[in-house]
């Protein structure tokens, strides 16, 4: 008949007690003042898997100017961020910053993922 498909994947080997935090993202990015985001990170660490010792990870997030407004502890892959700050007071609509640090269970190693952005929008009708 003729008919081919083809599916193409990228496979990345690590060491068994290296940590690397891949497809950091947060959705929805713009986000309405008000509304939430969650927050997705994917470790990728085998030797977690074998020896059910979890990453310790956490999202901060900073002004453009690099104050700190925001550490959400204990961060799970898919985690949701009302968009509220240490204190509890909501965002203002601006452009912001932030970081996934992970610690590996084994090596105690710090990684941190590439810095993003967050744009927050005025609240909409």
């Amino acid at each position: 008949m003729g008919n081919f498909s083809r599916r193409s994947f990228a496979l990345v080997i690590t060491e068994e007690q290296e940590l690397i935090l891949d497809q950091v993202f947060n959705y929805p990015n713009p986000m309405r003042m008000g509304k939430s985001t969650r927050f997705f990170f994917f470790p990728s660490n085998t030797a977690q898997q074998y020896n059910q010792m979890p990453v310790k990870t956490a999202i901060k997030i900073y002004t453009l100017s690099g104050k700190v407004v925001r550490v959400i502890k204990n961060a799970r892959n898919g985690e949701v961020w009302d968009g509220r700050d240490q204190a509890g007071n909501v965002l203002s609509p601006d452009v912001y910053l932030y970081q996934v640090v992970a610690v590996s269970p084994l090596t105690q190693k710090t990684v941190k993922s590439k810095i993003k952005k967050l744009l927050i929008h005025p609240p909409g009708k």
